[in-house]
């Protein structure tokens, strides 16, 4: 279709920016921990894959912090946040963990994980606690296929699944 065929109700959108015209996952935010260290960051780039199994992705730069951690773990919480953390999620997608701890200057708190040693986050809307299970690199992205194993949907029932 030339451009001068297309409806007046539609807009042209510079290729860079039409990933943004599907819907790829809520914004979350995953933590990750190994050696002592935990890290929490917004992400976007996330779906899920299947319900049996269950299973999610992620998809995150190959360079961050939160990357290194979750290899070197193999392990990682999805949480789903409430609208109260919006101002720590700004704080948390601001910088990297791997200068030092941000989720004491973001102001979030966490709790140790059910089944896992990953913490998950003190308020929030709930949580998944997700295993590896493959790893995809391309062109610096790396795609993170992981089950999870224990839900906490609205901070109050839990399912576990083996």
């Amino acid at each position: 279709m030339k451009t001068k065929d297309v409806p007046e109700k539609w807009v042209s959108v510079p290729l860079s920016r039409a990933v943004r015209l599907i819907s790829h996952g809520p914004l979350v935010i995953v933590t990750t921990a190994h050696g002592g260290r935990v890290n929490a960051a917004p992400v976007q780039w996330n779906m899920p894959v299947n319900d049996d199994p269950p299973l999610v992705a992620l998809a995150l730069d190959a360079g961050h912090f939160t990357t290194q951690l979750l290899r070197q773990s193999r392990e990682f919480v999805v949480n789903v946040p409430e609208a109260s953390l919006i101002p720590a999620i700004q704080v948390l997608g601001g910088r990297s963990g791997r200068a030092g701890d941000k989720l004491g200057p973001a102001g979030v708190k966490t709790e140790p994980g059910r089944r896992l040693g990953t913490p998950h986050l003190r308020d929030g809307l709930g949580f998944l606690e997700c295993r590896l299970r493959a790893i995809h690199v391309y062109n610096g992205v790396c795609l993170w296929w992981a089950a999870w194993f224990t839900r906490r949907p609205g901070g109050r029932n839990s399912r576990t699944t083996a």
